[in-house]
């Protein structure tokens, strides 16, 4: 088989990846992601790993969560119930920000394209009120693919939200039957601040129960 021919599956192996989550009705996704930074400033290899969930609703509903520590002290929630977008860091106060409708077709693409670090970056900090799906594709831009481990694997360079001025090399594993993905390696190097290897692994299903969108009472 031709190199020509293997990059094109693999680009069209991706977009039915994208396709399928992006027409996702509902989505209840855990996550593990664990941080590599090698060679930093210091010049010190460090890891942290954190577990997370992403779920959509079909009313058009969002939870992000990121876990850091076992007790939850350090817990990073960002919820939309449809109306408002609530987002809360640790112990700290609940801000309120305005949100756009389709806040549900954005973070599908976010997660399709670059995981679930894009989807927490642009809820916790980016600009959702007036943007849209294809706006945040356009910005999340894939290019360069190719096949990795037969068909079990694709690779790709993306823009990074945070980083736009750079490119990060990324590895897309997946379910050949059904083509949900289940992990995710991102490779990136940034000047004076060393390597970073980010890989993410996915447990998915189809329907996110309504109680995941009701705000959590404070113990």
């Amino acid at each position: 088989m031709s190199l020509l021919l293997l990059l094109l599956q693999a680009e069209e192996t991706f977009k039915t990846i994208e396709a399928r989550i992006e027409k996702a009705a509902s989505l209840h996704v855990r996550f593990t992601r664990r941080v590599d930074t090698l060679g930093d400033a210091a010049q010190v290899d460090r890891t942290s790993t954190s577990h997370g969930l992403l779920a959509v609703g079909k009313s058009g509903q969002v939870r992000y969560e990121l876990n850091y520590k076992q007790d939850a002290t350090d817990k990073h929630l960002c919820l939309y119930d449809g109306a408002r977008l609530r987002v809360r860091h640790g112990r700290g106060p609940i801000e309120e920000r305005e949100a756009a409708p389709g806040l549900k077709a954005i973070v599908l693409s976010l997660f399709a394209r670059g995981g679930t670090g894009a989807c927490g970056n642009v809820l916790s900090w980016g600009q959702v009120k007036d943007s849209t799906a294809a706006e945040q594709k356009k910005l999340l831009q894939a290019t360069n693919f190719r096949d990795v481990q037969g068909r079990t694997g694709l690779g790709f360079t993306h823009t990074p939200l945070n980083t736009p001025q750079d490119t990060a090399d990324s590895v897309l594993w997946y379910d050949p039957k059904t083509f949900d993905p289940k992990k995710r390696e991102d490779r990136q190097e940034l000047a004076g601040l060393g390597r970073f290897v980010v890989t993410e692994t996915y447990e998915i299903r189809e329907d996110a129960p309504d109680d995941l969108f009701s705000w959590p009472a404070d113990k």
